[in-house]
């Protein structure tokens, strides 16, 4: 996401994306477990497998994997901000920073590396890119909701807004670079993401409702 996220992350989104949904509701000492699951070009592709995934989660600890056949893998760690990087040959790696509360899981998808020149290009001349972000309720396979609130700030930036349709989604146009976003619905849990935005692409993510 947030199809290219999040982590959604896909979580985003990036040569990437990632959907990454993030229910506020842990202590910061708190045990808690993430699986993600990585797809080929975007939220539809094949599992991935045997991608390395490396990082830290939110108390600095170091976190890693492969992902299965399935394309899965899962960690544990402290509540807080985890940070992650997903390397595989012959793919673009995907760097994803997103706050992670309670147990759950993501999405993401990684771009075969012959695709980026389109992206490596779009990124050093400035040129806008697109996203359109896609919200569900609780899960990725949940109903799309309308009526959400997205702001955020592009690769240069600069501020964008937008709410949900009835297709649940929302396109915002700006520069390449690390975009940030805030998603918000009443009786729902915010989220916040931030990740790479370096082409024009699709996100996925969900929201909790509140308890």
């Amino acid at each position: 996401m947030i199809k290219n996220s999040c982590v959604a992350l896909s979580l985003f989104m990036i040569a990437s994306c990632v959907a990454l949904m993030l229910p506020a509701s842990s202590s910061s000492d708190e045990q808690v477990q993430l699986t993600v699951y990585v797809h080929d070009g975007d939220l539809e592709g094949d599992a991935l497998c045997c991608v390395q995934v490396t990082g830290q989660d939110g108390a600095g600890n170091s976190i890693g994997g492969i992902t299965d056949f399935d394309g899965a893998a899962t960690f544990e760690g402290q509540t807080g901000t985890w940070e992650f990087e997903f390397e595989k040959e012959g793919y673009e790696p995907l760097y994803i920073e997103y706050e992670v509360t309670e147990s759950h899981q993501a999405a993401a998808y990684m771009v075969p590396a012959e695709s980026s020149t389109s992206s490596t290009s779009s990124a050093s001349s400035t040129e806008p890119v697109a996203l359109t972000v896609y919200v569900h309720d609780s899960s990725l396979d949940g109903a799309l909701l309308s009526g959400v609130q997205i702001t955020g700030n592009d690769g240069a930036g600069e501020q964008f807004s937008g709410v949900t349709g009835s297709s649940g989604s929302v396109i915002f146009e700006g520069q390449p670079g690390i975009w940030d976003f805030l998603l918000q619905k009443d009786n729902y849990d915010a989220l916040s993401l931030t990740y790479e935005v370096n082409e024009t692409h699709e996100a996925a993510a969900y929201l909790q409702p509140s308890a």
